[in-house]
């Protein structure tokens, strides 16, 4: 669909180009839309499988409007994208790193958020570390989420994409107070 208005980005919390990756996928470039999901979410794949999309991007999908069930699998083919060049291991060659810029950067705990921003710092050319107190990295991904949605090894393989984007991180490691 070359949706005009596409409300499914503008009902996407990372503002991912519904449309663009979705036509990438048709015409066989699934590289092409994982880079456009990975550029606007870099935990595109896990939000791929535990969203709700429904009353997100596939719940404001033009084809609820028209009365045509289902709406379109948005997060299915999020996951397609993003799950085949993550098992590949070609996911971190998809964006583009800026050069190192000297600057060290710090995370507290190895949950999605910490993730996420290491992974877009460590993109711009910081060198960043995160400490995590647990055995395991991933946070709620690791070990809240049910395992018919996310199981614990595909959030590791996540954490595993993070780490190859230059990300240091540190497990077992207890932050003392002050």
């Amino acid at each position: 669909l070359y949706c005009e208005d596409a409300p499914c980005i503008a009902a996407c919390p990372t503002g991912i180009d519904v449309p663009a990756f979705i036509r990438k996928i048709g015409t066989d470039n699934v590289r092409g839309a994982a880079r456009t999901i990975l550029s606007a979410n870099v935990l595109g794949y896990s939000c791929a499988r535990v969203c709700p999309v429904e009353v997100l991007c596939a719940g404001a999908c033009v084809y609820n409007a028209w009365h045509r069930d289902p709406p379109i699998a948005i997060g299915r083919l999020q996951r397609y994208a993003t799950e085949t060049l993550l098992r590949a291991g070609r996911a971190a060659a998809l964006l583009p790193r800026a050069p190192a810029n000297g600057k060290r950067v710090a995370c507290v705990g190895a949950g999605p958020a910490s993730l996420a921003c290491a992974s877009y710092l460590a993109l711009e050319g910081f060198a960043v570390t995160i400490f995590e107190k647990r055995r395991l990295a991933g946070g709620l991904n690791t070990s809240g989420v049910a395992p018919y949605k996310m199981p614990a090894d595909d959030a590791l393989a996540e954490v595993g994409f993070v780490r190859s984007l230059g990300v240091e991180i540190r497990t077992g490691v207890e932050i003392a107070p002050g």
